[in-house]
């Protein structure tokens, strides 16, 4: 709950990034934050503060309908997952989110992780502002280049994207 100090800290973090008299930050990720009470409270400052993006970490859930945890096993689902976050309700202009989970090569231990969307997601946006005027979307085959992204967690196809596009979800 609200109590819990881990949520708390996240909580008072958030309040100083979005506070304009402390921060000047554009975009905020906090990778693998899933928690609805986390991620309400980011989108909610980040909406008043309305100098930055949110970048969202959503819950996964499997066909059965139980939501996976980092330990968890099971395989993604997509309709159960975009059906979840369509209950929530979300309607927020300053956040984005982005489906399915990738892994990436860890150049320091030599193996293939695991990563939230997020991180794909901030490394094309980075790519492209690095390379091409920051204006463009980071979106299409040169702009969007995932190309540090060695696989994804669920294959997707095209009914999946139309169903993630219509739930407000970046496949």
């Amino acid at each position: 709950g609200l109590n819990n100090n881990v949520i708390s800290s996240f909580l008072a973090a958030t309040k100083i990034l979005t506070d304009p008299m402390i921060s000047r930050v554009n975009i905020l990720i906090i990778p693998g934050m899933r928690d609805s009470y986390i991620t309400n409270n980011v989108m909610t400052r980040v909406s008043k503060y309305s100098n930055a993006f949110y970048i969202m970490d959503i819950p996964s859930y499997t066909s059965n309908g139980n939501r996976l945890f980092i330990v968890s096993k099971g395989q993604q689902d997509v309709r159960n997952t975009y059906e979840k976050l369509e209950g929530r309700g979300i309607d927020n202009n300053y956040t984005a989110t982005y489906f399915p989970d990738v892994f990436i090569a860890d150049e320091t231990n030599i193996q293939i992780v695991g990563v939230p969307s997020s991180i794909a997601a901030m490394g094309a946006i980075s790519l492209n502002d690095s390379s091409k005027n920051v204006w463009f979307a980071p979106a299409g085959f040169s702009r969007g280049s995932l190309g540090f992204v060695d696989n994804v967690k669920v294959r997707l196809n095209q009914a999946d994207r139309d169903s993630l596009y219509l739930a407000r979800i970046n496949p």
